[in-house]
């Protein structure tokens, strides 16, 4: 396996997001990103390390931002809330609240081994 994302579409929370070392790179967190938006086309948010350089540039590239500062529950480390939104047209429910014209792109998480 080089890799897997969790995403809860009810609240938006991508809880975890891991690829293998040996798939940085590769195109892979793209597409868990990619299908993360798919699966939750109103939008994401994430908490990630405020050390991890790498994964933060992965995301803001991938069109997050950094919405919010929280602590670690279980290590204690600082870390920033990133959150995606779609902008105006990439997502948009019918009059029944289904999802209609979704164009996602991609982003990743992992407090420890996101990016690209």
């Amino acid at each position: 396996m080089l890799g897997f994302v969790t995403v809860d579409p009810a609240s938006c929370d991508l809880d975890q997001m891991v690829v293998a070392p040996e798939a940085w790179g590769s195109g892979v967190a793209s597409a868990l990103i990619a299908a993360a938006k798919r699966t939750s086309p109103m939008g994401l948010d994430l908490h990630v390390n405020t050390d991890n350089v790498r994964a933060i540039g992965f995301y803001e590239k991938h069109g997050f931002v950094i919405s919010g500062e929280a602590i670690n529950w279980r290590s204690g480390a600082p870390v920033h809330r990133m959150s995606w939104r779609p902008q105006t047209g990439e997502a948009r429910s019918d009059d029944r609240g289904r999802m209609t014209g979704f164009e996602g792109d991609a982003a990743t998480h992992g407090s420890r081994s996101a990016g690209e």
